[in-house]
């Protein structure tokens, strides 16, 4: 598993990816000094999302006992095992319009981010990290850029969208800016991550923060249930802390990971979400920080979809503009550990 990618915490290699229409395979990788040999494998276990893969991935490690110790150390427990999720290609119906719509409204949500973290006054510095979403302008391009987002997924495991780093260590060549993140293996990007101060997993939302308060209404973080495990598996591998974005039509806020994922879990069970049918937490922005405000909102820009005589209408997001708040700065400065 190693010459695949896997990571070594003392003698243990852990490996684990989980996306949607995915099989399950464990192995026990290593047989520490003092200790017996550890054997388990699981294979073809099919599960339809990640949530399930998550499921199996607790199962397997509650039936070797070692649960609770991998919570509270915070981390695998060194003499048990190796986990592998190997994925399936999936099938990909023609996507309907709220899709697209979400499609392209994540695609603009991470360009603002992105754009607001670069401005020439900013003390950070933004790349892309996560996979690109892709051209799925006709439907041969979605099918291909979804199966290679499992590809991806496979070879990297979960990624969060973007690596903020300190603007200086970029000026000063510690941090190459022209490299393409997206396309390089985690072992080629050890000393880069090295480098973040944090990694941003990036969501959006269709609401206008402005609006809804006018209205009496409090709008929330939106915590899909399935993302809370690989997202901390990361934060493990790589002992780097991941902000938690969602941009609104008018404002960006966030909050870390770790303490939304503790907010969700402490005030209630997750519920189905109406428009993806996928378990999903909801915790107050106020909770968070305000990451930024909207200096020129964008504009509607209307398109069509075309598959085999189907068309589609779908409107996206264009333009529109942000501007980092103080508080970001200052959880930034707080992070930083030069």
């Amino acid at each position: 598993m190693t010459e695949d990618g896997g990571r070594f915490f003392g003698s243990l290699s852990v490996y684990i990816f989980t996306w949607s229409y995915c099989s399950v395979k464990m192995i026990a990788a290593s047989k520490p000094k003092g200790y017996g040999a550890i054997s388990l494998e699981m294979t073809n276990v099919h599960c339809r999302n990640s949530g399930e893969a998550s499921k199996a991935v607790r199962a397997a490690l509650q039936a070797l006992g070692t649960w609770q110790q991998k919570m509270s150390a915070g981390r695998y427990n060194r003499e048990v095992l190796g986990l592998a999720v190997q994925g399936e290609r999936r099938r990909v119906p023609p996507p309907r319009p709220n899709f697209l719509i979400n499609w392209f409204q994540g695609a603009w949500a991470e360009e603002r981010v992105i754009e607001a973290i670069n401005q020439p006054d900013s003390l950070w510095f933004a790349l892309r990290y996560g996979p690109s979403r892709g051209d799925i302008s006709d439907y041969d391009r979605l099918k291909n850029y979804l199966q290679q987002l499992d590809e991806a997924m496979h070879r990297y495991g979960k990624r969060p969208d973007v690596l903020v780093f300190c603007r200086k260590d970029i000026e000063e060549g510690h941090v190459d800016r022209s490299l393409d993140l997206q396309e390089l293996e985690n072992d080629q990007l050890k000393s880069v991550i090295e480098r973040a101060v944090v990694a941003l997993e990036v969501r959006s939302s269709l609401w206008s923060v402005r609006e809804a308060k006018d209205a009496g209404k409090e709008l929330s973080f939106t915590l899909k249930e399935e993302d809370i495990e690989p997202v901390c598996l990361w934060m493990r591998t790589h002992c780097k802390p991941v902000f938690y974005v969602q941009v609104f039509y008018d404002a960006i806020y966030g909050i870390p990971f770790q303490k939304l994922v503790e907010e969700a879990r402490n005030r209630k069970k997750a519920k189905k979400f109406p428009k993806t049918g996928k378990l999903t937490y909801t915790v107050p922005l106020s909770v968070g920080i305000k990451f930024a405000v909207a200096k020129e909102e964008p504009k509607l820009e209307p398109g069509l979809w075309r598959h085999k005589g189907n068309i589609i209408p779908y409107v996206r997001f264009k333009g529109g503009e942000f501007k980092l708040t103080d508080e970001f700065s200052k959880e930034m400065s707080r992070l930083w550990k030069p």
